[in-house]
């Protein structure tokens, strides 16, 4: 397995990861508002990280983004955080409307819902500088990240 590749499969998990821990938290804290049990709350967040797997995969392999060498610092932090928060959004809203349905939850719900994953998301990045590599939104330390000093940031 090439160190590109690794670094890739860290990242897809960690960004996993991070959307199912947002939208579980979210479906936790929202759960008594929308009377959901614990396996609903389970199923309302791993359907937005199935879509988060995709949506990564195909970025970072179907369309063979490129490596950008170079360190991903200041305004950079700030596009992965805000296209961290947006996709997160985007996931937890269209998990919530694949299963509005089974969890009786109106569109107006569902979108409502999704905010609060992306807040999370907002609060994961930043903490994220203090705990992983800080030129990133990322848990990962630098020498797994994408977008650290490294460089095999997808472009």
């Amino acid at each position: 397995m090439t160190r590109t590749f690794a670094r890739y499969l860290a990242d897809l998990a960690e960004r996993t990861a991070a959307t199912f821990v947002q939208a579980f938290a979210a479906a936790l804290l929202l759960g008594a508002h929308y009377d959901l049990s614990a396996a609903q709350a389970a199923a309302l967040a791993a359907v937005p990280a199935g879509i988060a797997v995709i949506k990564n995969a195909i970025g970072a392999f179907l369309l063979r983004r490129t490596a950008d060498p170079t360190p991903r610092t200041g305004a950079a932090y700030l596009v992965d955080l805000a296209e961290r928060t947006v996709a997160t959004y985007a996931e937890a809203f269209a998990g919530a409307l694949i299963l509005h349905g089974t969890l009786s939850m109106s569109v107006l719900d569902s979108a409502l819902y999704a905010a609060v994953p992306a807040a999370l998301a907002v609060l994961k990045g930043g903490l994220a500088r203090f705990v992983g590599d800080s030129a990133t939104a990322a848990f990962l330390p630098a020498e797994k990240d994408p977008g650290g000093p490294l460089g095999s940031r997808p472009a």
